[in-house]
């Protein structure tokens, strides 16, 4: 809205938003698909009655602009249901040379493990984390790696739950469900935020062919 609207923006509002958020800086950093940049400028001096008046304030913008509320959560959350957006981590293979793209820390670092005691492994450690970072190219399992073609695969095992009437499949799916909504709101789509559900794929399967086939209700005015 900052960006969009900054010349209609009330100076309550304005005012309201400067207490919780840095104003004059969320117009810059902020970007489509990286909300962590707007989070990151929070003032920790805000009180429970400064996001209260935040909280309002952003609920009466939805109100006076809804379909830019709209683009900018489908521009967020656009990755979560991208078939063509296939890769393990959002983190890289590094020889300890840090970029914007990899965690300091990350397990992969191999300064981690250069070590006495384990220096043997590091070659089959190596081997290991670029297996696991060329998983997405192996054909066919590879796209189990892809949050997207997992997140669709829950809808369409939703539906099928649905249409064939196994009621109970849909208590497997539940926690699933619960996962995948919460992803829609996370500052950031990582594939980290997706893993529970990804992970209970298996079950979502086997509690769908448990309950075993039930054929759908004859067609009204069908002669048998």
């Amino acid at each position: 809205m900052v960006n969009l609207h900054a010349d209609e923006l009330p100076a309550d509002e304005r005012a309201a938003i400067d207490r919780v958020l840095e104003y004059d800086v969320i117009g810059e950093s902020y970007q489509a698909w990286y909300a962590d940049s707007v989070k990151d400028t929070y003032r920790f001096s805000a009180t429970a009655a400064d996001r209260a008046e935040y909280l309002r304030v952003w609920l009466r913008q939805m109100f006076r602009y809804p379909l830019d509320y709209l683009d900018a959560a489908i521009s967020l959350n656009g990755m979560l249901f991208d078939l063509q957006e296939n890769r393990p981590m959002y983190v890289g293979l590094t020889d300890n040379a840090l970029s914007s793209r990899v965690n300091p820390y990350s397990f992969n670092d191999m300064t981690l493990y250069n070590r006495t005691e384990t220096s043997p492994l590091n070659a089959a450690q190596r081997a290991l984390t670029q297996w696991y970072f060329s998983f997405d190219r192996l054909p066919l399992i590879g796209c189990f790696a892809s949050m997207g073609f997992c997140m669709d695969l829950l809808l369409m095992m939703l539906y099928l739950c649905v249409i064939n009437r196994r009621k109970k499949a849909l208590w497997a799916l539940i926690p699933s469900i619960v996962t995948a909504v919460g992803c829609l709101f996370v500052p950031v789509v990582y594939l980290r935020y997706a893993l529970p559900f990804i992970g209970s794929l298996p079950l979502w399967f086997a509690a769908f062919d448990a309950e075993g086939s039930r054929p759908l209700p004859a067609e009204t005015g069908m002669r048998s």
